[in-house]
């Protein structure tokens, strides 16, 4: 394996690592789910998709999960309103895990 092979494996191996660390939690899955949904929703409406799923939630939690997306680089904020990125949607381990999350893929199970 070359050099440069290597380093494209490092990468990769680096880019399933971040993506998994997003999905480990149920509450950031579940707000990319709601983020996706709407193609775009505000700290409200998390919160209001959260709370159907998993009951009241301290808002520190809530915050905590938005930012640590925000940073991962997984969903991005403008203005009031949190949106995936475009990079992110073509993203095959994104699309891959976020489809898991379609209501089509939830009827199913």
């Amino acid at each position: 394996m070359s050099q440069n092979d290597i380093e494209k494996v490092k990468r990769r191996l680096l880019e399933v690592s971040r993506m998994s660390n997003m999905f480990a939690n149920p509450v950031r899955a579940r707000m990319l789910d709601i983020i996706l949904n709407k193609d775009g929703a505000t700290w409200s409406q998390i919160q209001e998709g959260l709370e159907q799923v998993f009951g009241r939630l301290n808002p520190n939690t809530i915050s905590f999960h938005l930012s640590k997306l925000v940073l991962g680089r997984v969903i991005i904020k403008r203005g009031n309103l949190y949106t995936i990125p475009n990079d992110m949607k073509s993203n095959r381990l994104f699309v891959a895990a976020t489809k898991r999350l379609s209501p089509a893929e939830v009827e199913a199970d």
